[in-house]
Parts: C-alpha cells; sequence; structure tokens
C-alpha cells in the first residue's frame, strides 16, 4: 500500500500569531502554517479530484490517498484546523504530546474527546517530546510511548493504535517499544509513499508542510511529481548523514538559520 501523506504542525491565523497554539520556538514556528493558506491546500487538493483518506481507509481507494496528520497537540487543533477540515468534512490525524494537554495553548482533555467524537484520529506523538528519542536509553523510549498511550487510552477510554515519531528521529528500538505498546501503526518523517513494516508496526512516511511552503510545492507532493519526490527523498537522506556525522553543528546551524 502507499499513501502521500502529508505532515502539518500548528495552523495559525497570522505569522504574528505564531505563539498561540503549541510549543513556542524558532524552530518550532518555522512549521506553524497560516490559516489561509491550509484553506487553500485543501481547496487545491479538492479541486484536483484528489481524495483525503485516514488510515482506516486507505484500502478503499483506487488512487494515491492523501492523509493530514499534525503533531504536537497545539491548541490549533480546535481552534484552526478543526474548521478548515469540517468545510471539506474532511479529517485528520492528531498526534498528541500528553505532558503538555491542558497546558496553555496546547489541547485540553475535553478538545481530545470532540476531535474524536467528530471522527478525527488520535494517536500520541510521545509523552514529553524528546529533542532526540532514537538517544535515549531502551527503558525511556519505552516510558515514552507507555505513558503516552494510557494518558490517551484513559481520556477516549478506547485504544490507542496510531502514533507519529517527535522530531522524525527514527530508529528500530522507537518502533519496537511503540509496538509493543499498542501502536500498529506509525508515522515517520521520511519522504515516502509506500507502506512499510517493523515489529508489526505499519511505517508511513510523510512530507513536511513548512511556515513557507509555496502551494505549488504542496501541488507536486499530491500529484506525485517523480522529480519533485526524488528531490525530496536525496535531501532527507543528506539531512540524514549531516545529523549524524555533525550533529551538533548541525544543530547550531539551523539554529542561527531559523533566527
Amino acid at each position: 500500500m502507499k499513501a502521500i501523506s502529508l505532515m502539518y504542525h500548528d495552523i495559525v491565523t497570522s505569522k504574528e500569531d505564531l505563539s498561540s497554539s503549541g510549543f513556542d520556538s524558532p524552530d518550532a514556528n518555522h512549521y506553524k502554517v497560516d490559516s489561509v493558506e491550509f484553506l487553500k491546500h485543501l481547496e487545491k487538493i479538492y479541486s484536483d479530484s484528489k481524495c483525503i483518506s485516514t488510515i482506516y481507509s486507505v484500502q478503499n481507494n483506487a488512487n494515491t490517498p492523501i492523509l493530514l496528520t499534525f503533531d504536537d497537540g497545539g491548541k490549533s487543533a480546535v481552534l484552526e484546523a478543526r474548521k478548515v477540515l469540517n468545510k471539506f468534512n474532511a479529517k485528520g490525524h492528531f498526534f498528541i504530546t500528553t505532558s503538555m494537554i491542558g497546558k496553555p495553548n496546547f489541547l485540553t482533555e475535553d478538545d481530545i474527546i470532540q476531535l474524536d467524537q467528530e471522527g478525527h484520529i488520535i494517536g500520541s506523538h510521545s509523552h514529553t517530546h524528546p529533542i532526540k528519542i532514537s538517544s535515549l536509553k531502551p527503558e525511556e523510549i519505552e516510558k515514552e510511548w507507555k505513558v503516552s498511550v494510557e494518558i490517551l487510552q484513559r481520556v477516549l477510554k478506547k485504544n490507542i493504535t496510531v502514533a507519529s515519531i517527535p522530531g522524525g528521529f527514527f530508529s528500530s528500538e522507537v518502533v519496537e517499544f511503540a509496538s509493543k505498546n499498542g501502536i500498529k501503526t506509525l508515522f515517520t518523517s521520511e519522504p515516502k509513499r509506500k507502506f512499510s513494516k517493523l515489529y508489526g508496526c505499519n511505517l508511513i512516511g510523510r512530507y513536511t508542510v513548512l511556515r513557507h511552503t509555496p502551494l505549488y510545492k504542496i501541488e507536486k507532493i499530491y500529484k506525485e511529481n517523480t522529480l519533485y519526490l526524488s528531490k525530496q527523498f536525496i535531501f532527507w537522506e543528506l539531512k540524514k548523514l549531516l545529523k549524524k556525522y555533525f550533529g551538533p553543528q548541525y544543530a547550531a546551524l539551523r539554529r542561527i538559520i531559523l533566527k
């Protein structure tokens, strides 16, 4: 199976409103998309007769389905993203950093229940959103998934089987402990369409949408422009190498650029 998964974070009303939802830092703000632009994304997708689906309906689509995901659990999930999705009767996948539930600019338990009752998919985004989950000790990785899943299951009174990896820091241990704690579908940050499987988990890659990602690039992604998608994959592999061999220097340079 395959799908085009778009990875959003917070949807905000303007660039002056970046601190209104989710984590507030130059790095986090880099991922916050203006609500007017987000509306344009969905208008364009539907005008091209593309189908926005959920992980529970991907097998029912003849064409490559489009999945919309939202990381972190910022308040804009109910204030902005939900409003735009409802205009098209579209459903999103909202991944919650559970240690932030109820804190300023983040979703409350009632917000999460509302999203779930309206048919959106609720999943884990770890408990504390560690900077690099793959570098934690095994018992710490397991705790991140275990605590997060338990909290969401208590809130929604249902099994939680979907998650996304915080920061995109993938490792086999991250997948293994997610699977051990009931996760059957795990979204990564790798830009790829085809599903893979590890430790019983379906792994689904995603294409990142940034604050300044223009509409024509969104179109190239969901229309599966081979050249553009290949460039995205090569760029991702290059970043992995830079992070591996120049981790601290890469992070420092990135912070300077984002500021």
